[in-house]
């Protein structure tokens, strides 16, 4: 028998039991309230309908009654769902837009560190990447990645909450090369709604900064990405080449810096001096990248322009800025072939993490074996790596097993997935100690 469904002025509600049912829900159940849902005549009706399929699920096993796997179900699986409730930003009816509003705020609420890096960024990429998106989605989207930005500021929390923000923090900052230049763009839409959210957005994101010399330069950095003229672009390269660099560069710094760098060296009317100023900024940079992998990231996005400068540049002492800087980029990228210099550590990567789990878990023999588990099978185990990734490489090996047991929870027997969660954490445990 189907749920029965509130009437439009009683407020929606998902109803959860403290000891979900083992038993399937009837597909009749379901199949009536999706009817419900895309038949209804108004905007209440349809959220009611809506509400009660989720308690419907909550309260039972699918999938296993949306416990923690569904991030794999709503961001991931068949493009997840994130693009619809964006969309829905733009619905007529305000009960819809508001229900929007609320199912992306529980989002954001219950996703860990982990799981919001890995799993939102990619998401939301792609539905700013699309040119039939609707505006206020975009709007919607662009605030999203801001908010995300802001629940790693620093602040005055308990240890175990700013450990969290740290976490946060440092995984967005590595995230930065493909968000910025999402975020830049938008800061141009023609819509005004969309690039006053853009430029938000963008203030958010140089929170996770975390560089005493290039702090005080953000305003104006940010004032040339938003108003791209000759007079801001050289006053930003100007202020930069008035920098004394002294702390690490990081991803986060040169995710900030290489499209205003590339954009002066790329463009035929910047004057001689701004070259020689940019290329001597991109020096005194590099020299303070220690980082090969995050050198490999962002400087063959100048070595091109520089190498331009070195060619083409009218005053032999541009030329020869630029010939030194060119040998400077070549030094912190490693060798030719991009292997990493003596003494570096090399990253974890997802593979390395798939080798562990498939050595101590049997798809075959542990999966519960519920329709659909192989499925979302080989899309938990990627999304699993990537996870414990980002705690492996920060050094928060402690939270492992919480990136990994209870996921596998759902999938297979939980002294299994326990087992699974353990070896994991014991590996990482393991390599972090042979490492450092």
């Amino acid at each position: 028998m189907p749920h029965q469904i509130s009437p439009p002025s009683a407020p929606a509600m998902i109803v959860k039991s403290s000891t979900p049912s083992d038993v399937l829900p009837k597909q009749k159940e379901v199949s009536s309230l999706m009817n419900t849902a895309f038949t209804a005549k108004t905007s209440q009706q349809f959220v009611d309908a809506a509400y009660a399929v989720s308690t419907v699920l909550i309260n039972s096993v699918g999938f296993r009654g949306l416990r923690i796997l569904r991030e794999v179900c709503f961001l991931i699986q068949d493009g997840g769902i994130l693009a619809p409730a964006l969309d829905a930003f733009a619905d007529k009816g305000s009960v819809v837009r508001e229900s929007a509003q609320y199912a992306l705020d529980a989002l954001l609420t219950n996703l860990s560190p982990e799981a919001m890096v890995v799993a939102l960024p990619p998401a939301l990429s792609r539905y700013l990447g699309k040119r039939t998106g609707k505006w206020q989605g975009t709007v919607g989207a662009y605030g999203l990645i801001a908010r995300m930005a802001d629940k790693a500021k620093i602040g005055t929390g308990s240890k175990e909450e700013e450990s969290l923000k740290d976490l946060l923090r440092e995984s967005m900052g590595k995230k930065l090369a493909g968000l910025i230049p999402i975020v830049d763009a938008g800061m141009h839409d023609l819509k005004s709604e969309v690039s006053k959210q853009a430029l938000k957005t963008m203030n958010s994101l140089t929170t996770l900064l975390s560089n005493d010399d290039v702090a005080p330069r953000i305003p104006l950095l940010i004032k040339s990405m938003e108003n791209r003229s000759t007079e801001t672009l050289q006053k930003a390269i100007h202020a930069l080449s008035q920098t004394t660099f002294v702390a690490i560069v990081t991803s986060p710094v040169l995710a900030l810096l290489t499209s205003l760098l590339e954009r002066s060296l790329n463009t035929p009317t910047t004057s001689q001096e701004v070259l020689r100023q940019t290329v001597v900024v991109v020096e005194n940079l590099t020299k303070l990248v220690h980082d090969p992998v995050e050198a490999r990231t962002f400087l063959p996005k100048l070595k091109p322009g520089v190498q331009g400068v070195k060619d083409r540049a009218s005053l032999p002492e541009v030329r020869e800025h630029a010939t030194r800087t060119l040998n400077v980029i070549k030094k912190a990228m490693g060798d030719d072939d991009g292997n990493l210099a003596s003494g570096q550590i090399a990253p974890t990567t997802p593979a390395d993490v798939l080798q562990v789990v498939d050595k101590n878990a049997d798809a075959k023999q542990d999966l519960a074996g519920f329709p659909g588990d192989n499925g979302t099978w080989s899309l938990a185990r990627t999304y699993i790596a990537e996870m414990v990734v980002e705690d492996v490489n920060l050094r928060h090996v402690s939270r492992v097993s919480l990136c990994s047991a209870p996921y596998l929870r759902q999938l297979m027997d939980v002294e299994r997935a326990n087992a699974v969660g353990k070896a994991l954490q014991q590996h990482s445990i393991d390599e972090d100690h042979r490492k450092f």
